[in-house]
């Protein structure tokens, strides 16, 4: 075994933890080695997560612990794969409110909560985001107040600013190569 592995047997998750903090503290006391140096890893960080910072408490270790994240969490990556999805399954409802949520479309929280509303209260479809939006967003109403036709203007703007780099996207997007579709996400 290489001089910078070490191997030891403890009776259990906390003795195991508590030779390692005092591993790294001569470690670095007496070789002379920088914490940054060091590294730790368990094949599981739930089961080690309260035994190695109780070590590290006691050892006054300072710890970075590296936790992964799933890529899909992050807003930029939840856009991209909602706009995929859109172009790929024909702008389904479900599709372009991904999109309009990721957080990065610049909208704020009334108007995305004024688009819901309209897309939930006429049950809006796949085709119904690529036309214009004409009823009225207060519902079964014969008439049209002019609040009403301006709610309605404004969500259609919103519809169209929303929708028209989507299909711009998907245009670009028909058989392509690697690179065209690399160049249309960015």
């Amino acid at each position: 075994i290489p001089e910078h592995i070490h191997l030891l047997r403890a009776a259990g998750r906390y003795e195991e933890c508590m030779a390692v903090g005092a591993l790294i503290r001569r470690c670095v006391q007496e070789k002379g080695y920088r914490y940054r140096d060091i590294t730790v890893i368990v094949r599981d960080e739930n089961e080690y997560q309260n035994a190695l910072q109780a070590a590290f408490d006691q050892y006054e270790i300072p710890v970075f612990l590296d936790r992964p994240a799933s890529v899909e969490s992050e807003p930029l990556i939840r856009l991209i794969l909602a706009a995929f999805d859109c172009v790929q399954y024909g702008f389904r409802t479900d599709d372009v409110m991904a999109v309009l949520k990721c957080g990065l479309i610049p909208m704020s929280l009334e108007e995305i909560a004024g688009m819901e509303n309209y897309v939930f209260l006429w049950n809006l479809r796949s085709g119904d985001w690529k036309t214009e939006w004409t009823k009225n967003p207060a519902g079964f109403v014969q008439d049209f107040s002019e609040k009403q036709k301006q709610e309605l203007a404004h969500l259609e703007g919103l519809r169209r600013q929303l929708i028209e780099p989507l299909i711009h996207f998907a245009e670009k997007g028909k058989d392509p190569t690697g690179k065209e579709i690399a160049a249309a996400v960015y």
